[in-house]
């Protein structure tokens, strides 16, 4: 006997139970027609009447959809997932007692392959069930089947809907993370990330660096994100890609979640070599910059230190190394103004301090092979603008630390230093000209902004403007960890190293810029054009007597 037939003829009795009868009377004969909207009221009215029979109507709605799938009956299978989705929206309250066949129907649809119309239909219903806010807790419950088949969505080669696909999976990534991300009752999804954020990185393309500086300049935060609905499904990859990575760094709270995400961007950026041009790796970074909470900023620094930490002894990678500093010193300029000078921050100076010193010592051993490094150069370039460029984006007194900071790292040289140490000593040399150089520009920098740093408590000497009331510290102005190694240098040899700190010292004395006035005095060589009168006349040298003896008189 047919399960369409409702009853027996002879006895009158039902065969076939109500909640069976219910879903059977929503398929029409014809699928052009759509779902029966008066049998699918009666589906819904009867599991909200009777909730207990609610998970053997969506089992057995499965299991027809199912049955449609083997006999490649799509038209179908479009309206049985449609069916679900209208239960699955009217009953949310009992979500948890029906959850898994849900799941496993839309399962079993994706595996069937990459038929447009279907996957689209799946991923419009995973994204309303993403939507719901269960209140029950679920750890049993895996997404690693979705996972897998949204990334295999987003690397889609399609030559016709290509960009529909990944546009399908991306929405499928964005709608799986928004629902467990920060939901503490669900199988997060950071876990995942390792496949989730190279598929975005993926559909980053050039494209999305010419968007409007206004989209790369606000925060993006949580709230602001809403759910891509089934309009923007033909929308460019890299603006969804876009929009979703920011969403996902707006999420991340916590430094474990930061470095989950961003350890599988630095693994694809090396993996496909992509920090070479670095306007690609730099556009990522300033995403994600602008998406982190501010207070966080120094996590995806630290994390760039130490992937720059990697690439630095390796001779093959220093046009990479230069490229990681280049976005190194984007994070920077960004992170000074919202974060300023902490611990953690000027362990990453001192860091960064560290691998310019590493890095000249790796220019003077290659130096014995080939004559000069270019692209080392470029690198202790780039270390030296990240520092320079991070001190001046700062308030003076912090400005002051990096400056402390720097006089820490300068080398000291011995005078009985051994003659075999002599390319040593060059090398630290080097480099010591360079930390010099770098306090001079950021003193000069600090300068020329007029202003006087008072924030120390303590006090030594003292002493007060004519034209203002403001109070100077020598305390601040050379505080020791900057004046004692100023004036070890000024026992060196080399002249050009004395130059240089007499000139700092200089700058931090002259607070009314009278340098600046000095310089504009012009001495002539000869006297004779000033046209100076050589004779005095007699009645001005009575005049000086006069004074003088009234001077001696007084005395007495």
């Amino acid at each position: 006997m047919s399960e369409y037939i409702n009853n027996c003829f002879c006895c009158g009795h039902y065969l076939v139970p109500r909640y069976k009868r219910l879903v059977n009377n929503i398929f029409p004969q014809n699928p052009e027609h759509g779902l029966d909207k008066n049998n699918l009221e009666r589906l819904r009215f009867y599991a909200l009447v009777k909730p207990e029979k609610l998970d053997k109507s969506v089992r057995y709605m499965s299991q027809r959809i199912a049955r449609y799938l083997d006999h490649r009956n799509r038209p179908y299978v479009i309206l049985g997932i449609k069916a679900m989705d209208d239960t699955m929206k009217s009953c949310y309250q009992q979500l948890n007692t029906f959850v898994d066949d849900y799941l496993e129907t839309l399962r079993l649809v994706l595996n069937e392959g990459n038929d447009l119309e279907l996957i689209e239909h799946v991923v419009a219903s995973f994204e309303s069930f993403c939507e719901i806010r269960e209140e029950a807790p679920n750890y049993q419950r895996n997404y690693q089947f979705f996972v897998s088949r949204f990334t295999q969505l987003c690397y889609n080669n399609d030559e016709v809907n290509r960009k529909k696909f990944r546009c399908l999976g991306l929405r499928g990534h964005h709608a799986l993370f928004r629902k467990t991300a920060n939901d503490e009752l669900q199988n997060d999804a950071w876990k995942h990330m390792d496949q989730i954020v190279p598929s975005i990185i993926f559909n980053m393309d050039k494209g999305g660096q010419l968007r409007s500086q206004q989209s790369t300049s606000t925060t993006v935060s949580p709230e602001n994100i809403v759910i891509i609905n089934e309009t923007t499904i033909n929308e460019d990859p890299s603006s969804l890609a876009d929009t979703i990575l920011r969403d996902l760094f707006g999420r991340a709270q916590s430094n474990n979640n930061i470095s989950t995400c961003i350890q599988p961007i630095l693994a694809d950026l090396d993996k496909y070599g992509k920090w070479i041009p670095c306007d690609f790796s730099k556009y990522i970074f300033s995403q994600i910059m602008n998406s982190i909470k501010h207070h966080n900023s120094y996590v995806v620094i630290d994390l760039l230190l130490n992937h720059l930490d990697k690439h630095l002894d390796i001779e093959e990678r220093t046009n990479i190394k230069t490229s990681v500093m280049n976005v190194i010193h984007d994070c920077l300029i960004f992170a000074a103004p919202n974060t300023g000078v902490g611990s953690t921050m000027l362990h990453g100076i001192t860091r960064l301090l560290e691998f310019l010193e590493r890095s000249f010592q790796i220019e003077r051993q290659r130096f014995r092979i080939s004559s000069n490094d270019q692209n080392e150069q470029q690198f202790q370039t780039a270390v030296i603008n990240g520092i320079k460029d991070f001190a001046e984006k700062l308030p003076d007194f912090q400005m002051m630390e990096i400056i402390k900071c720097i006089a820490a790292s300068l080398p000291t040289f011995h005078h009985d230093a051994e003659e075999n140490a002599k390319e040593s000593s060059d090398a630290s040399l080097k480099f010591q000209l360079v930390l010099l150089k770098t306090i001079q520009k950021i003193t000069l920098k600090k300068h020329s902004r007029q202003s006087t740093l008072t924030n120390s408590p303590k006090v030594t000497t003292t002493y007060e403007s004519d034209k203002s009331n403001e109070v100077t510290s020598t305390l601040t102005t050379f505080p020791h960890q900057l004046f004692d190694p100023l004036i070890k240098m000024m026992s060196t040899t080399e002249s050009e190293v004395r130059l240089i700190v007499l000139e700092i010292l200089q700058v931090l004395v002259d607070r009314r810029h009278y340098a600046d006035r000095l310089c504009k005095i012009r001495i002539l060589k000869d006297i004779s054009q000033l046209d100076l009168p050589i004779e005095t006349k007699k009645k001005q040298y009575l005049i000086l007597l006069l004074l003088s003896d009234r001077a001696n008189r007084f005395k007495k």
